[in-house]
């Protein structure tokens, strides 16, 4: 593959703006999460991107053929920020409406944090679970990740607003451990 030039995929499923992606390295997938087609969306797609990639686009070129739904996200939202740690993705803030009095709607900037386990033969679809929120809301950010540790960095609070470039982090291993304990719930991890 020529490494100068741009190529076209496959018209994804569906529309969206503001999404978060994410390739696992060794595997060819592509995952795409969330975003807004005019609606907030939790739905994630990926596509993968194996050597052949570029032929499998010339003779299959339909989007059913090339992009496959996975489990969508439990919370809807626009402009997130996701990364990948140890093999599962973690997608954490963006935002979304929230409902005022049962009636006008809102932006509300997120705090959420879920992690992905992609797709495989026991779980086709793949699955999410939740893990403990971040300290602030963020929205257009970054996502880094070192030993066992993500770290949250910039973001905005609004149209003209920014974050401090401050790194915000917390440890998987006791965000993992944290969440077992509080939610020993068979429905935490199910796969769809």
């Amino acid at each position: 593959m020529n490494p100068n030039r741009w190529f076209n995929l496959p018209d994804m499923r569906e529309k969206r703006n503001g999404p978060a992606a994410v390739c696992l390295p060794g595997d060819s997938r592509v995952f795409v999460f969330t975003g807004s087609n005019g609606s907030y969306l939790a739905s994630v797609e990926f596509c993968r991107l194996e050597t052949d990639w570029e032929e499998a686009t010339a003779t299959s070129a339909r989007t059913a053929d090339f992009w496959q739904a996975a489990a969508p996200m439990r919370t809807a939202r626009y402009a997130p920020a996701a990364t990948l740690f140890r093999g599962r993705i973690i997608v954490a803030g963006g935002e979304n409406l929230r409902s005022i009095n049962g009636g006008w709607s809102r932006l509300s900037r997120l705090n959420v944090v879920e992690m992905f386990t992609p797709p495989d033969a026991s779980c086709p679809l793949g699955h999410w679970t939740e893990l403990t929120e971040m300290k602030q809301d963020r929205w257009h950010f970054t996502l880094l990740t070192s030993a066992d540790a993500v770290f949250a960095l910039g973001g905005s609070w609004g149209m003209h607003d920014c974050h401090p470039l401050v790194l915000h982090s917390f440890s998987l291993i006791h965000a993992l451990l944290h969440k077992a304990h509080l939610k020993r719930q068979k429905n935490n991890s199910i796969c769809l």
